[in-house]
């Protein structure tokens, strides 16, 4: 995973969204955003706007990293193969290393054929957790998100989320003022 894009420093992407959350009130809203990635893990996800009763989730955007970085923050261990979608799998289990959060662990899936991610599942110690699906696309010789499906089951809410990632753009000048805290 990691030798596929190590000649991948940045990328900018427009992605569409179609989310239903049921909170205290239900909400169904489409907002579009740009995804922004720099080498080796920076990540953020830049919604153009939110309806004001979504505005808590501005920002409420957490990334994974990167298969590069993954070893500084968690214990990964390899499970076993399995199927995803007809799509034979490796399985790892990765667990926090620093303990801090609320995340247990989550299960990863990674396609045999392209390395490529196609399903994540997040355990939480409230017993929340976050079940996600991702179809893939080669874009030049990277393998990269183009349509992921999720489902949130929190305490204090539930939503299911539909993300379609368009318009990749490889290498470009992304500026470290992008990120939060840049």
């Amino acid at each position: 995973m990691t030798a596929d894009r190590a000649s991948l420093n940045t990328f900018q992407v427009r992605v569409s969204f179609d989310m239903e959350l049921r909170a205290f009130l239900h909400l169904h809203f489409t907002p579009q955003a740009t995804y922004y990635f720099k080498r080796p893990d920076k990540s953020e996800l830049v919604f153009d706007s939110l309806p004001p009763a979504a505005s808590q989730f501005q920002h409420f955007y957490g990334s994974l990293g990167t298969p590069e970085s993954w070893p500084n923050d968690y214990n990964i261990a390899y499970v076993g193969t399995g199927i995803v979608d007809s799509n034979p799998t490796y399985k790892l289990e990765m667990t926090p290393k620093n303990g801090a959060g609320n995340l247990d662990h989550l299960f990863m899936y990674v396609s045999t054929n392209d390395f490529g991610v196609v399903r994540e599942e997040w355990y939480y110690h409230s017993g929340a957790t976050i079940v996600m699906t991702q179809d893939n696309e080669h874009v030049g010789s990277y393998v990269l998100p183009k349509q992921q499906i999720a489902d949130f089951h929190f305490p204090q809410y539930t939503a299911h989320a539909v993300s379609v990632y368009d318009g990749y753009h490889i290498n470009v000048n992304v500026p470290d003022s992008v990120f939060s805290g840049g």
